[in-house]
């Protein structure tokens, strides 16, 4: 049973605490540790939003039902654009949304973000685009046969090998806040990058000064 729940009916019962002890199953203990630490309940129950109940709703509870509804529908609709979003990006929208419906004491927690994300089944996935696969066999081919062909007769410290790849400065992150069970594909990505060589010998001692090409 929630512990607002209990609190709630600690007020309806509170000349009869014996039989509420009786009712709940609950230890004594356990009720007097729940009704000493009432505030904080309270106060958690205001950053993270009421649980679901089918329990008639106070007037206190409604903007938070009306930010819980806006915020889901907002979530709802940048998944279908297939938009990068993470805790962060959430908080914002959070908070924009409850200054916006005028709930002055709501905060945009870890806590809160935690069961928003129970609440609506939402887990980070990594997003999914191209990629390309090698042919293991072809791999290990070379590496067994060609390659000691080619460093015969070198020291390691004088074996260098360079590579290019690219510098995506302004790629957002491969993982997304997504719903249980959905498949997760990447939208658009940002093309701009720069191009990066990058060195060292076989021994690790030595790397080369990375060259860049790009704007």
């Amino acid at each position: 049973m929630k512990k607002m729940q209990i609190l709630a009916k600690v007020d309806a019962h509170v000349e009869n605490c014996v039989a509420l002890v009786a009712m709940l199953g609950l230890l004594v203990s356990t009720l007097n540790t729940i009704v000493c630490k009432e505030s904080e309940i309270d106060k958690s129950y205001l950053c993270c939003g009421p649980p679901f109940s089918k329990e008639p709703k106070s007037m206190e509870t409604l903007p938070l039902e009306e930010h819980e509804t806006i915020l889901s529908a907002w979530f709802k609709q940048a998944c279908t654009t297939n938009a990068s979003m993470d805790g962060h990006h959430l908080k914002e929208k959070a908070l924009h949304v409850a200054a916006h419906l005028g709930i002055n004491s709501f905060q945009a927690s870890n806590g809160w973000i935690n069961c928003f994300k129970k609440r609506h089944d939402l887990v980070y996935k990594t997003m999914l685009g191209e990629s390309s696969i090698v042919n293991p066999e072809t791999v290990m081919d070379w590496t067994s046969e060609e390659l000691p062909k080619i460093i015969n007769g070198y020291r390691s410290k004088d074996i260098f090998n360079n590579d290019e790849t690219g510098l995506f400065y302004n790629l957002l992150s491969s993982k997304t806040l997504t719903y249980k069970g959905d498949s997760c594909h990447d939208g658009t990505k940002s093309k701009q990058r720069v191009t990066v060589l990058l060195g060292c010998n076989a021994d690790g001692i030595e790397k080369l000064h990375p060259l860049e090409i790009g704007k």
